[in-house]
């Protein structure tokens, strides 16, 4: 029950530490399919399941907008491979959630990151310092 308990934790951060190979990537797999607008409507892939018994997390199922960046597949010998390779990762996950600009699911903040990503050199730095992106998405507001 995961996904249960995690959100009804109602924490601003979750930290998941545990061991390579122990399933952290898929644990945040599954709630992004829980989650996720691309993921509403697909009842098949919880029903059966506890989560699923309980209507009040079938309502919320796929209602979210969830942008979902891991590094698992991040693997470099030096810093410099390391950050081009993350610098990748966020342009792509980028361009995959560019759909939540054209609603008003976000903040019109993230119009000044589109002009570095678009050119595909959104500096680790820069975004480290300005770029607060859970700062843009909505808030639960059923706490």
């Amino acid at each position: 029950m995961f996904i249960k308990e995690w959100w009804e934790n109602r924490d601003k951060v979750t930290l998941i530490a545990r061991p390579r190979r122990f399933g952290k990537t898929l644990n945040m797999s599954m709630l992004n399919s829980f989650f996720s607008f691309k993921y509403k409507g697909r009842e098949e892939l919880f029903e059966g399941l506890s989560i699923w018994e309980d209507e009040k997390y079938r309502k919320i199922q796929g209602t979210y907008p969830i942008i979902f960046l891991s590094f698992a597949a991040i693997k470099a010998g030096n810093y410099s491979d390391v950050k081009k390779q993350i610098n990748a990762q966020i342009c792509t996950v980028y361009e995959e959630n560019r759909y939540l600009l054209d609603g008003n699911l976000l903040s019109a903040n993230l119009a000044l990151v589109e002009i570095f990503i678009i050119r595909g050199q959104l500096p680790i730095i820069w975004m480290k310092r300005n770029f607060r992106l859970t700062g843009h998405l909505p808030v639960r507001m059923d706490w």
